[in-house]
């Protein structure tokens, strides 16, 4: 008798077993498909905000770089299905504020000048949620151009040799196509500003542009805490090449917030780069005001850190938001502290330190009596940051 109760016990839990439904509640939270594929006809309304701070250090000076812009842009989406998605993007509200300037000679005994205070927290203290300028200079997009005409100070027409800007808008309409993955296929409204803009001393549109659409997505199935990898081109300041800077991305988490079921991307990256540049223009002779003709050619060296974090929604397959900075225990979106319709109330999603060193040799051209070349060695260090968040 016991042995049939045995045999018959060992039957039902084995029926169990084969007959029960699978964790599908435990995938779902540990799987993730996710993909850029937003309803065509759909209009996204978002809120940016973003911020360059830094000093550039030569021998007898230092100098503070950067500023602030502040836009809000929508996005349409005409297109979407077999793979592609086609977006026309609006810039509604875009106001730029410059933060450049002297700040005297370099004192070799002191310690290092504070940054100016454009919203930005000053690096011990990442923490601090952004502030918002107080004044931006243009709205609406359009505005002057801070710190002097393009390509420089309104004196020179060498490439990075002008003051350091941060431009209004100069294009309001962008298009552009990218795969599901949001690898960006086409892009248009963009070519514009290479040709008037002097890309190693300015802050476009363009590296706006390329600061919020630059994550990229795995075409499988991913689990929680799985990582991929994928490039992110970039303009960078002070270099003026575009680059491709490594990230690698990771399903950190997915939640539900707000109205949106999310997946939270956790992205780093780093590069090391060694360039060689050059350019012929003009420069004023600083002794009699005269311009006179030269050849510069640079050196630059440098290291980029890049991290951060993004939210994508798995359900309506678009960009939430780009902020939270996990790295320094700060999640006041993911956990529902903050709305953010404020993006600068938030912590930045992309944060890039930047550190180059420079060598700059100048070279007499045309009819000179003297020949003798000049070289200055350059140190500029940089902190980027870029919130976006969806209305």
């Amino acid at each position: 008798m016991t042995r049939y109760r045995i045999w018959l016990t060992a039957a039902f839990l084995l029926s169990l077993l084969m007959f029960s439904p699978k964790d599908a509640q435990s995938r779902q939270y540990f799987d993730a498909t996710i993909r850029f594929n937003p309803m065509a006809g759909n209009l996204w309304h978002y809120q940016a905000g973003i911020s360059l701070t830094g000093l550039e250090i030569e021998p007898g000076k230092r100098t503070n770089v950067g500023g602030a812009i502040w836009t809000i842009y929508d996005e349409e989406i005409n297109s979407s299905g077999n793979g592609l998605v086609g977006v026309h993007v609006r810039f509604n509200t875009y106001e730029s504020v410059n933060a450049s300037g002297p700040v005297g000679n370099e004192n070799p005994s002191g310690g290092p000048t504070r940054p100016p205070d454009i919203g930005t927290p000053p690096p011990e203290d990442l923490n601090a949620p952004l502030q918002p300028p107080d004044q931006f200079q243009s709205g609406g997009g359009a505005g002057s151009i801070g710190g002097g005409s393009s390509g420089g100070d309104g004196e020179t027409d060498l490439a990075g040799e002008g003051a350091f800007e941060v431009t209004p808008i100069m294009e309001s309409n962008l298009n552009y196509v990218m795969s599901e993955s949001g690898r960006m296929l086409d892009v248009s409204g963009l070519d514009m500003i290479g040709d008037i803009i002097d890309p190693s001393r300015s802050v476009t549109v363009r590296q706006v542009f390329q600061t919020v659409h630059f994550v990229t997505l795995p075409d499988y199935q991913v689990h929680l805490g799985e990582s991929w990898r994928a490039p992110m081109s970039w303009t960078i300041p002070y270099v003026g090449e575009t680059m491709d800077i490594p990230l690698t991305y990771t399903l950190a988490d997915i939640r539900t917030t707000y109205r949106f079921r999310m997946a939270a991307i956790d992205l780093k990256g780093i590069l090391q780069f060694e360039v060689d540049t050059s350019d012929e223009g003009t420069l004023e002779d600083p002794d009699t005001g005269d311009l006179q003709s030269v050849r510069k050619e640079s050196h630059i060296s440098g290291d980029i850190i890049v991290y951060g974090r993004a939210y994508v929604d798995l359900d309506r397959g678009i960009l939430v938001a780009i902020c939270d900075t996990p790295e320094f225990g700060y999640t006041g979106f993911v956990d529902g502290d903050n709305r953010g319709w404020d993006p600068f109330s938030l912590s930045p999603g992309f944060y890039a330190n930047l550190a180059f060193e420079r060598r700059d040799l100048y070279t007499p051209l045309g009819n000179v009596i003297d020949q003798r070349q000049e070289v200055i060695d350059r140190i500029q260090e940089l902190e980027w940051y870029t919130i976006v968040v969806v209305e």
